[in-house]
């Protein structure tokens, strides 16, 4: 009897050690509290929850207030129509999803945004769940939205291939060549990080402008001390179609002949990993056939994924954010951050005290076996 009873509390102990290591080996969902899913208005037939809204709300709060400084709550009506606008995007491509048959719940999608979430922790959290979890907290975003976030990035994705399938994106070699031509153009430029808002970035942009007016090619001011974009390593410049770049980068450059070079754009670039605010001065150069064949492939990828932000664009255009009674009464510069519940601690937390009650059970049966058994004797 004593052996089983040392065996049960062996295997307790061992379970009780081994088991937060068993549910660590993914990035278990964070389930999302009552006022994060609280509806907030609807994009057609999809509610918007409220953790979205947070989500677009406190990402311009940030700019809003680079930009207007102590008068930016004064702009209120303007950063609701900001967000509202970006928030149908994202509706955008689940309706055009639907008519397609694809789906963000659909076992494929979900198996890929948890493989795509693991890879994330790992590369950007050290593999680490509780940095993330800061992360969500300092960012005020959910990891649901997340999860939604990177779903709809996949039907995204996966409706170029709907599309190749069913003939309504033009794949034909020479037809996507004629394309690019068209369509595509080429840049280089220098970019200055505006992350902090601060006036003297603005003034290190002008400097770097004064230079290219005064004379110094974009060539040398690119390899300056002006220039944090290291992504340009190459003359090759970047090639690209609308619907890639951010959208003030974008206007900027269509807006130029070849050859011209820009005023000071206020656009956001990548910095290891993280959207910031910047300042860009670019010139548009004259597109290379040698450069187009010799990468035709990632060209013509960027084409097709350039046809469907086209049909999104288009179907966004005459869709729009109805919001009900609830959003109309919050105050979008003074938006609470949306709640949420580690599921997966709580499970931890609950499975140890089980194991430490069991444990203790264990050994208070030994003990009074023991005892049981002296007084026998």
């Amino acid at each position: 009897m004593k052996k089983r009873v040392f065996k049960i509390l062996a295997l307790l102990l061992a379970f009780l050690f081994i088991m937060p290591t068993f549910l660590a080996c993914k990035s278990q969902p964070i389930k999302a509290g009552k006022r994060a899913l609280a509806t907030v208005g609807a994009v057609g037939e999809f509610e918007v929850p409220y953790e979205e809204l947070y989500f677009f709300a406190n990402n311009y709060k940030q700019s809003f207030g680079d930009k207007y400084g102590d008068a930016a709550k004064d702009h209120s009506d303007e950063l609701r129509e900001a967000v509202y606008k970006d928030i149908v995007a994202n509706y955008a491509v689940l309706t055009l999803a639907k008519e397609a048959g694809l789906s963000t719940d659909s076992e494929e999608v979900q198996e890929e945004v948890q493989s795509r979430l693991d890879s994330y922790i790992e590369e950007d959290f050290d593999g680490k769940r509780s940095k993330y979890k800061k992360y969500l907290k300092e960012e005020g975003i959910t990891d649901n939205y997340i999860r939604f976030s990177i779903a709809v990035d996949i039907v995204y994705s996966q409706l170029v291939s709907e599309y190749l399938k069913t003939g309504a994106i033009n794949s034909d070699e020479q037809y996507v060549k004629n394309a690019i031509k068209e369509e595509f153009v080429r840049t280089w430029h220098i970019m200055i990080p505006n992350e902090d808002g601060n006036a003297a970035n603005y003034d290190l942009a002008k400097e770097a402008l004064d230079k290219i007016n005064a004379g110094t090619s974009m060539f040398e001011m690119i390899g300056s001390k002006y220039n944090k974009d290291f992504m340009l390593t190459t003359t090759d410049g970047y090639y690209f179609t609308k619907g890639i770049m951010d959208e003030s980068y974008e206007k900027a450059a269509y807006d130029l002949e070849v050859g011209e070079i820009s005023g000071i754009v206020e656009s956001t670039a990548q910095i290891d990993g993280q959207q910031i605010n910047c300042y860009y001065i670019i010139q548009r150069l004259e597109l290379e056939d040698a450069y187009i064949t010799a990468n035709f492939e990632t060209l013509r990828s960027t084409y097709l994924t350039s046809c469907v932000y086209e049909k999104v664009e288009t179907l966004q255009s005459s869709l729009s954010f109805a919001p009900n009674e609830y959003c109309n009464s919050l105050d979008l510069f003074e938006l609470d951050a949306p709640n949420q519940t580690d599921l997966f601690v709580m499970g931890i937390i609950a499975a140890v005290t089980i194991s430490c009650i069991a444990c203790a059970a264990v050994v208070t049966i030994v003990i009074v076996k023991i005892k049981n058994k002296k007084r026998v004797k």
